[in-house]
């Protein structure tokens, strides 16, 4: 790509980066006094009524898989943490598609909040192993809440023969973490493996792990599976 226009391309990349959107004894019968004639039996006087068990105290909820925390497996901690800055370090190459990673990142440094996230998305996946970038064609996404009224989301990349779909995880700050799992084509989506087995601390072959952050009024980037010098974004735009 001609130095000319990755100038222009990087000014309008960066320039979508600065608008924010606007987003308790029963007592028994007492004998009589001494000498005095015994008093005929008479039924004794209910007591009073036992004071009702106490409440016990609702048991603490444990701490509910829909937190991030709950379920993301060792291996992807930092990859959710350190997403921006492991994926910046791998952008390393001079073409096109590192080029452009590398402007859509340095937006990412300082997300916006994320406002309204849900509806209708296209998608363009920029991938870089080993300093070389590659950009695909946008294709189909959504982004729905999933109605356990815990403010996550579902995403899925619903077109194109590589796939995404999983969960996105309000977290502190700006932005959410993607925990979901890789498809190809009309496969059936597949769920991440701290979901689909709680316990387990391997991750299995599809998952893929990320962050998700706001970087201009109608732009989203996700930034996915940024181990060594591989990682991979999703830009998206409305």
């Amino acid at each position: 790509m001609k130095p000319a226009l990755i100038a222009t391309a990087t000014l309008a990349l960066l320039a979508a980066c600065t608008a924010d959107p606007r987003p308790t004894q029963d007592s028994g019968a007492r004998p009589g006094a001494p000498g005095a004639a015994a008093s005929p039996d008479l039924p004794a006087a209910p007591g009073p009524a036992p004071a009702p068990e106490p409440a016990l105290p609702p048991e603490a909820e444990p701490d509910t898989p829909r937190g991030w925390h709950a379920v993301v497996l060792p291996a992807h901690r930092a990859v959710v943490d350190d997403a921006v800055a492991r994926a910046t370090a791998a952008a390393t190459g001079d073409d096109e598609g590192s080029h452009h990673a590398r402007v859509l990142l340095e937006c990412a440094r300082e997300p916006l909040q994320p406002g309204d996230i849900g509806g209708a998305w296209r998608v363009r996946s920029i991938q870089v192993t080993g300093g070389q970038g590659f950009v695909y064609p946008y294709f189909d996404a959504t982004i729905d809440a999933d109605g356990t009224g815990d403010a996550s989301y579902r995403f899925a990349k619903t077109s194109g023969s590589q796939r995404r779909s999983g969960r996105l995880y309000p977290m502190d700050g700006a932005g959410f973490v993607f925990l979901g799992a890789r498809t190809v084509n009309d496969e059936s989506p597949r769920r991440y493996s701290g979901v689909a087995t709680p316990g387990t601390t391997v991750p299995g072959e599809h998952d893929s792990a990320g962050r998700l952050l706001r970087i201009g009024p109608r732009e989203l980037l996700m930034v996915l599976d940024a181990e060594g010098d591989r990682f991979e974004l999703y830009h998206l735009r409305r």
